[in-house]
């Protein structure tokens, strides 16, 4: 089993599911370990925590929303 393509494959859901809630039990299950064991491996992978991560895409995703689009700002940020 290559754990390099089971965390590529978690970070595809997570990407497919960044508008919604994610389950970290489901993430651990794509990666083939507990929920804790993926947290630790992924901050070791990416140099930053899993909830970084999401945090910091779900903001990249909310500014290119505002830059492009006239939807209102508060219902871009009620989105993500």
């Amino acid at each position: 089993m290559n754990i390099l393509k089971q965390l590529d494959e978690a970070v595809k859901y997570i990407e497919a599911n960044l508008c919604g809630e994610l389950n970290m039990d489901e993430l651990a299950r794509i990666a083939y370990v507990s929920a804790d064991s993926f947290s630790r491996f992924f901050s070791y992978m990416s140099g930053i925590t899993l909830n970084e991560y999401i945090r910091r895409r779900r903001l990249t995703l909310a500014a290119y929303e505002i830059r492009n689009s006239d939807i209102k700002v508060i219902d871009i940020a009620t989105k993500y």
